[in-house]
């Protein structure tokens, strides 16, 4: 037999602690308020991160004179950014709070907020296969047009490939697990929300 879920049974508990749906709803309200501060902080950072890209962008066209190398890869950050942003701003701003405060209204404003949170997650997940095609050709050509360079300055190209390939196996590693365990909370809310401590 499984062992049981301890973060579930502390859930479960804290509910049973409480005097009925009015104190339910409470602290079920305070974990939507928390909920907000977290989307607010994530959307600023990717917000963030995504300006920077767009500034870095512009900066590497100017600085590169043109070079076709150059602009390719700009063009399909700037296209990727774009993407980015669109799918980031249609899933979080569908999760803002409703007005009303009963306990069903929070309950259905934290499941959504984990399903998007999810469907977020795994819209990174393929981009992540996506990119990774990309950027694999483009290497190649990059490291031909720079092979001079490279021949000079052997350490520069490692340091270069080492950098990339270091942050691609860092985001096949974190992001599977990010979605599995997104999937473990939203089963452990929904079996939250199918206890009779919730009826």
């Amino acid at each position: 037999m499984e062992e049981k879920d301890t973060e579930l049974e502390g859930w479960r508990q804290g509910w049973q602690s409480l005097g009925g749906r009015d104190d339910l709803a409470r602290s079920l309200a305070e974990r939507v308020r928390a909920d907000g501060r977290r989307l607010r902080r994530e959307l600023v950072t990717e917000m963030a991160w995504a300006a920077a890209s767009t500034a870095l962008c512009l900066w590497l066209l100017v600085d590169s004179g043109g070079k076709p190398v150059v602009v390719v890869a700009c063009a399909g950050v700037l296209v990727f950014t774009g993407v980015w942003v669109t799918r980031l701003l249609t899933l979080k701003y569908g999760a803002s709070a409703d007005a009303a405060s009963a306990l069903d209204a929070f309950v259905e404003l934290t499941r959504r907020r984990l399903a998007q949170d999810l469907k977020w997650h795994l819209f990174r997940r393929r981009s992540l296969d996506i990119a990774t095609l990309c950027i694999v050709p483009w290497v190649a050509w990059a490291l031909s047009e720079r092979y001079s360079l490279y021949r000079a300055e052997p350490w520069l190209g490692v340091a270069e490939v080492g950098l990339l390939v270091a942050l691609l196996v860092g985001l096949f590693i974190y992001l599977p697990r990010k979605v599995r365990a997104l999937r473990a909370a939203c089963a452990r809310f929904e079996a939250l929300v199918d206890d009779r401590t919730l009826r």
